[in-house]
């Protein structure tokens, strides 16, 4: 999705941060796409809003936007995306 190339300057955590978001993002994604899972509307739209806050939060980062606030802000979101994902094929498994 994104042009990492110009973070080599963040920290070591912050930058796995960042592939672990995208990386999360990427899965959720592919998941969407996959015919053996049939997500409803409200499981679909929920995953969709959790990603775009993902790839906000690094967006703002790769600006040089980086915060406090955003780098918490991306590590809430990525474990909202995480936890929603894992629930939701989970459930759609059973």
């Amino acid at each position: 999705m994104n042009n990492f190339s110009n973070l080599n300057h963040l920290p070591a955590d912050l930058k796995i941060l960042i592939v672990n978001g995208q990386t999360l993002v990427n899965e959720a994604k592919d998941a969407m796409k996959d015919p053996k899972y049939r997500f409803d509307l409200t499981s679909k739209m929920q995953l969709k809003t959790d990603c775009r806050e993902v790839e906000k939060y690094i967006k703002l980062i790769a600006n040089g936007k980086l915060t406090e606030k955003n780098k918490a802000g991306l590590e809430s979101a990525s474990t909202r995306l995480k936890t929603n994902l894992t629930g939701i094929i989970g459930f759609y498994l059973r």
